[in-house]
């Protein structure tokens, strides 16, 4: 039975959930929202390959292609995966293995990382990819000043081409997160040299993918059909004859499931609705239980109350975590800290931090110099997924303790831009990162003006040094990790929610989907290029 305070934030967010509609308008793109349970579930069907069959995605599709012109990875994979291969890959159990690159090594000092490089492979216009491909891409996404492209490959100096088939890559520093950096599109895709020039590689991509672009309506579909020239290297990809992409509200990501007009789609609203249909067998979740996705608030300490830390206090303390996860979390798992339990580095200890206390967060803002509560004008909220739902939720629920927002809905494509550029006191949306590095989320977190527009706290600086040296052991690195995750607990620099996705929804025709055959998972998203349709 569930408590009254449960009862009670339910009946909130019901009333969210039925008012998300107008806040998100029914042309908002699905993406990773909801709960990994523990397993994977179904594994799809294990039928014959239908080669002729076309497969169509329903997921967040980017307006631009070039992975230079993306604010951050994980929404490009979506994108880009059936073009663009990476010189690494994640795996579904959070690991690094070959992809374009078939070999990694770092020198003793790990002031460099050599290559070795996958041979036979060319891209869609004829061009073999080689070390001279490494280095122009490489050297692009450096150049591009401004980009998350230019951050994510910071640490490279310059890109040596020892053979054809080998590159040496000089770092400014010994750093681990250079291997996710090869890994994720905005730094390891590879384009074609002859495109790289090219003034519409917006719409235009050419890769070494299974795939090439057949047509394009940015943020709302992508068609690939599968490349002719037999060049595809991974036998395991390819195997749809076309993949459209399309973007899909929530709720109607669920209805195209239901009704056969798509294949493959994130359980972006939950499954709630779709009960009977995975009751019955006729549509099946496949769980992704390593998504290190997490979820929350974001606060702008340059906004004078907000950098008051007992604001901030009285707000984490004022979010029932536990009964927000169960209105709209569905497997997840609720979190204090803007960090995974999936990778090393997690602080256990402050996730004690913050019970729900409506009395004890009136207090703290009391403290702070607001008895009588405060307006802290209007935040920007993704226009994704459960979002919206649950930003309306915690509005009424900070309102209890005398805090007033508004909410403003965004493209979650636009959103990290608008509110660095903007004054909002904050925004809903995802606090991820796409890397398997601690170090990688802290420059995300406490470092990028797109998050934290107050700047790095100067205590917190010394505390980052060193958390991504590649000549320290596993263990020094994350106990210089767990210590950065303490100091942003114990400010309260966000409010996070919860950790996690409910899955992936496929029809009983999918196959592919077995275990570990979803790389990429663990960013809360699933490179597809092992998924076909079956006969």
């Amino acid at each position: 039975m569930r408590s009254k305070r449960e009862q009670r934030w339910l009946s909130v967010a019901a009333v969210a959930a039925a008012g998300a509609v107008a806040l998100t308008g029914c042309g908002s793109p699905s993406a990773a929202v909801g709960g990994a349970a523990a397993g994977t579930g179904s594994q799809g069907s294990t039928g014959e390959v239908d080669t002729n069959a076309t497969m169509r995605v329903g997921a967040t599709v980017a307006t631009s292609l070039d992975p230079v012109a993306a604010p951050e990875a994980v929404r490009t994979l979506m994108s880009t995966w059936p073009v663009y291969d990476r010189l690494l890959q994640v795996t579904e159990d959070g690991q690094y293995a070959p992809m374009l690159a078939t070999e990694w090594t770092f020198s003793d000092n790990g002031s460099t990382l050599d290559l070795k490089l996958r041979e036979g492979v060319t891209f869609t216009d004829g061009t073999p990819f080689n070390g001279d491909a490494v280095k122009a891409n490489i050297d692009r996404y450096r150049a591009a000043t401004g980009s998350a492209s230019a951050t994510a490959t910071a640490a490279i100096s310059s890109v040596d081409v020892v053979a054809p088939n080998e590159v040496k890559l000089r770092l400014s520093r010994p750093t681990t997160t250079i291997l996710n950096t090869i890994a994720i599109p905005i730094g390891g895709a590879m384009i074609s040299p002859k495109a790289l020039g090219n003034a519409d590689l917006a719409t235009k991509p050419v890769g070494t993918g299974a795939y090439v672009l057949e047509s394009f309506e940015p943020g709302q579909k992508i068609t690939y059909k599968r490349r002719s020239d037999g060049n595809i290297w991974d036998t395991n990809a390819g195997k749809p004859a076309e993949v459209q992409i399309g973007a899909y509200a929530p709720d109607a990501s669920n209805n195209a499931i239901r009704t056969g007009q798509l294949d493959v789609a994130q359980a972006g609203g939950g499954t709630t609705q779709l009960q009977s249909e995975i009751d019955s067998g006729k549509v099946i979740v496949r769980r992704q239980p390593t998504a290190s996705t997490v979820s929350g608030m974001f606060l702008n300490s340059t906004i004078p109350a907000l950098a008051n830390i007992k604001v901030r206090q009285a707000i984490n303390t004022a979010l029932d975590r536990e009964s927000l996860v169960a209105a709209f979390g569905e497997g997840q798992a609720a979190r204090v800290q803007p960090f995974p339990s999936t990778l090393p580095g997690f602080y256990e200890a402050g996730e004690k931090s913050y019970a729900y206390d409506v009395d004890a967060a009136k207090k703290l803002l009391a403290e702070a110099g607001y008895p009588n509560g405060l307006d802290l004008g209007e935040f920007l909220v993704a226009n994704n997924g459960r979002m919206p739902a649950q930003a309306q939720a915690i509005q009424a629920g900070l309102a209890e303790i005398g805090i007033q927002i508004g909410l403003r809905s965004v493209d979650i494509l636009q959103l990290t831009t608008e509110y660095s550029k903007s004054n909002a006191p904050g925004m809903f949306t995802y606090m991820t990162s796409a890397s398997l590095d601690p170090s990688a989320w802290f420059t995300w977190l406490y470092t990028s003006p797109l998050t934290l527009p107050g700047g790095t706290p100067e205590a917190m600086k010394p505390l980052l040094v060193g958390v991504d040296d590649s000549s320290l052991s596993d263990t020094e690195r994350k106990a210089k990790a767990e210590a950065v995750n303490k100091f942003s607990v114990e400010n309260a620099l966000y409010a996070p929610l919860m950790q996690g996705v409910t899955g992936m929804l496929i029809t009983p025709k999918v196959g592919g989907t077995g275990t570990g055959n979803l790389p990429f998972t663990p960013f809360g998203v699933s490179d597809l290029r092992n998924v076909y349709i079956t006969k």
